[in-house]
């Protein structure tokens, strides 16, 4: 385990120097996150009890994983560690880590599961109107299908990347993933829509201009 001294200091009256007091060595092991070395898909994070962080990077490194990041965790959340009741809110603890309750992760799968479902039918609605392009030699449906395809993949695979929060609790990084994969995907159909909006403005204008002087 890495260990960590700690102490503290005191002044007494009618001296000059403080006098440090020794209350010994805290133990800190260390939860590693990693990803699959093969693949580079997020994997369960795993607990060691290393004597440093460049060993536990070893031991991690030794079981085919990459490592993400590595963070010590507090005596409580070791996993022989007594559960304590999960009435805390999703927050960001002292050492990096991020404490999640029963319920929070619940809402985090359930908002996993239904983007997955939108995102699969945002696809199937895609494939569709690229058929009926290529049936109909139609390249606005053509675009259409193309445009909803690319949201619909990107809707998948943030809902993915939610998943993978809860299937690695306390992970900071995972969650600034799926945070990051959600403001594209959101930013994404901002800039489609204010194409779309501006397309919409000319043809008006240019549908007034011909009516005007026709």
């Amino acid at each position: 385990m890495g260990m960590l001294r700690a102490g503290y200091s005191r002044e007494i009256p009618h001296l000059e120097l403080p006098i440090t007091i020794s209350i010994g060595e805290i133990a800190v092991p260390y939860f590693i996150y990693v990803r699959d070395a093969k693949t580079g898909e997020p994997a369960k994070r795993m607990f060691s009890d290393a004597a440093s962080e460049d060993a536990a990077r070893a031991e991690a490194e030794s079981a085919g994983m990459q490592v993400a990041s590595i963070v010590a965790c507090r005596a409580d959340q070791r996993p022989d560690a007594t559960p304590a009741t999960p009435n805390l809110a999703l927050a960001a603890a002292g050492n990096g880590a991020i404490a999640v309750s029963g319920g929070q992760r619940d809402a985090i799968d359930d908002v996993a599961r239904y983007m997955k479902i939108v995102g699969i039918v945002m696809i199937v609605l895609a494939l569709l109107s690229l058929a009926l392009g290529v049936y109909a030699k139609s390249v606005a449906f053509g675009v259409q299908g193309l445009m909803v395809l690319g949201l619909g993949v990107l809707t998948v695979s943030t809902a993915g990347k939610f998943r993978s929060v809860n299937e690695n609790r306390g992970n900071p990084g995972l969650l600034t993933e799926a945070l990051e994969s959600l403001r594209s995907l959101y930013f994404v159909q901002v800039v489609i829509y204010a194409i779309g909006f501006a397309l919409l403005v000319v043809l008006l204008l240019g549908l007034m201009l011909f009516i005007k002087f026709r």
